[in-house]
């Protein structure tokens, strides 16, 4: 999708078009590429963190009970990334960070000052054993931006699950946190998954 490449406008960019012929032309700026095919189809609003409440009630949707083992991944050995140069980093300011050792350099985080240009993604793949409504913790550490937040768009399975989503913020601090991901408020966010494979990406 056409998305705004300084990042203020986020998810894929909207046009309005009057019913009729329209001629596109796009302007080589800079770099080559290839172009397979053009689709143009129409919007589809994203319904809102309440609207997907209301939807979980009414089709009885369900917390998993917390005897249901966590479902948890390592970021940095299971990522898919969109670029090379967001490898796997050694961190060992923290034993909180996993695998950790004190003498040994060992790859345990990925991103940091490597992923800060808009549309870079990671990507990971992990499996639900049992449907119903989840919550997402994140062991991160935003020790870049003083005083501010960094902020990702979440995609599950490649859809933005509501609308708050394509705003997560990350707050600062000068060590490693865990949060789950909530509204302003605090109360967490629940996410629908089906028993299987699912993929979750920022």
């Amino acid at each position: 999708s056409a998305m705004d490449s300084s990042g203020t406008v986020s998810g894929p960019m909207k046009y309005y078009l009057t019913a009729g012929e329209h001629t596109l032309t796009l302007s080589s700026l800079r770099e080559p590429m290839l172009l397979r095919s053009i689709t143009v189809s129409s919007y589809r609003s994203v319904p809102t963190y309440q609207q997907k409440k209301e939807e979980y009630q009414k089709n009885a949707y369900k917390a998993v009970l917390s005897n249901v083992k966590t479902i948890s991944f390592e970021a940095e050995t299971d990522a898919v990334k969109s670029d090379q140069s967001m490898y796997p980093l050694a961190d060992r300011s923290s034993p909180t960070v996993s695998p950790y050792s004190a003498s040994k350099i060992l790859y345990n985080t990925v991103g940091g000052a490597q992923w800060k240009t808009v549309g870079q993604w990671l990507e990971w793949s992990f499996e639900v054993t049992e449907t119903g409504l989840y919550e997402i913790a994140f062991h991160f550490k935003q020790n870049k931006k003083s005083d501010a937040v960094s902020v990702r768009e979440l995609y599950i399975d490649g859809e933005l699950p509501f609308a708050e989503a394509d705003n997560i913020t990350f707050p600062y601090a000068s060590d490693w946190q865990t949060a789950s991901l909530s509204d302003r408020n605090g109360e967490a966010y629940q996410f629908y998954l089906e028993k299987g494979t699912h993929t979750l990406r920022l």
